[in-house]
């Protein structure tokens, strides 16, 4: 079966949803389909090259930007010209995508899409082909009359239960993954020699977060609560792993606060980096005021690290409280303080929780039952289309 992913964001910024269709993707493959990719780039480069598959990128404007930082004033015209920055950034990549399909005679048996679901309704529509719709998150009821166009859509997390109660009751459940084989906990002699490539002292606390620096994550809560609980402790260190539009507003924060020999940025990483990067930290800390079911924190968990989060959609069900990790209450800073306290200080309940953590994921957390799982949508799609 050819299978084509289509991604706005793929090779310009990557996140949880494209991090799942590169490995459901590599799974898909390993099982004997052929893989392509569409993905969306700038008009004038490639920032994260897509080079494991076939890869056509698809240059539009890319408007999303400018939409999140119009969209964090509260003020309501910025918050409308936010919305219009976004909702014309996609049509725009829609009008490419269509534009492509049609001047090249594209086929593939399905038509795999992230999010857009507008875009799948124009590829039904357009060329009578199935599209398959996974949702990353919530969509609104608004999105139903899109979905009912489109054969099948999928979700995981939090976004399942809410697609199934205003989207699409019909909606399959696929859960998320984790590569088992890399996201593993290392040797204390590698933890160690990662910890000196990043300039960390061996006795340091290193709380990390990975993730796009963008307002839905809360980095500023998880500067806040790092700035009350550890700023007369200079052995005490939070990592931010990612890219993103808050960047600069964040390292003001940092710097308003006297802390930047203590909150390290380094950037986005991948493969092994973002590998040792889990290892030679103490406790994984998401901030965020929504998320699905973060990839990232099931990374973290499979390579042995104990979990702060907020007690926000899917998260809920990732991590087990006084088990794994602890949950707060978003924007509690008293929450979060004591948390990061609780966990910062206690070396045996760090590696009690780790433990959890990794023997969970350990028992049903693969990407082979994830695209197994997927493949029969894909059949299912396919024998009511023949």
């Amino acid at each position: 079966m050819k299978i084509t992913f289509i991604s706005r964001l793929m090779a310009i910024k990557r996140g949880g949803g494209e991090n799942f269709d590169i490995h459901i993707a590599r799974e898909l493959q390993k099982r004997g389909h052929r893989i392509e990719f569409l993905v969306g780039r700038r008009l004038r480069k490639v920032d994260v090259p897509l080079d494991e598959f076939r890869t056509v990128y698809i240059k539009s404007p890319y408007l999303r930007g400018y939409s999140y930082r119009l969209q964090r004033f509260s003020n309501k015209i910025p918050n409308y010209l936010g919305h219009l920055f976004s909702k014309y950034d996609l049509e725009m990549f829609y009008s490419q995508v269509i534009k492509h399909l049609k001047r090249t005679n594209f086929s593939s048996d399905i038509f795999q899409i992230c999010s857009m679901v507008k875009l799948g309704a124009l590829i039904e529509e357009t060329f009578n082909k199935p599209a398959v719709i996974w949702w990353p998150g919530p969509a609104s009821s608004k999105s139903k009359k899109y979905a009912d166009k489109c054969s099948a859509t999928f979700a995981h997390g939090d976004a399942y239960r809410v697609i199934k109660q205003s989207v699409d009751p019909s909606v399959y459940h696929v859960p998320v993954g984790v590569d088992q084989e890399r996201f593993v906990k290392c040797s204390k002699d590698r933890k160690l020699a990662a910890r000196e490539r990043y300039g960390f002292q061996p006795n340091d606390i290193i709380f990390l977060f990975v993730g796009r620096l963008i307002p839905i994550k809360n980095l500023h809560f998880s500067i806040r609560g790092f700035n009350a609980a550890f700023k007369a402790r200079r052995h005490a260190k939070l990592v931010l792993v990612g890219e993103g539009e808050e960047r600069w507003r964040l390292k003001y924060l940092v710097q308003r606060n006297q802390l930047s020999d203590q909150v390290i940025f380094v950037g986005p990483k991948y493969g092994t980096e973002l590998v040792d990067l889990y290892n030679l930290s103490d406790v994984f800390v998401i901030t965020s005021t929504y998320e699905n079911c973060p990839n990232v924190v099931l990374e973290a968990m499979s390579c042995g690290l104990p979990v702060i989060a907020t007690r926000v959609g899917g998260i809920r069900g990732q991590i087990s409280p006084g088990q794994g990790g602890i949950l707060v209450e978003n924007d509690n800073l008293e929450d979060l303080t004591c948390a990061l306290l609780t966990l910062g200080d206690d070396t045996k309940l760090r590696k009690e929780y780790g433990e959890y953590n990794y023997e969970i994921i350990r028992k049903g957390f693969g990407w082979k039952r994830s695209a197994e799982m997927l493949e029969k949508v894909y059949s299912e799609v396919v024998d009511t289309g023949s």
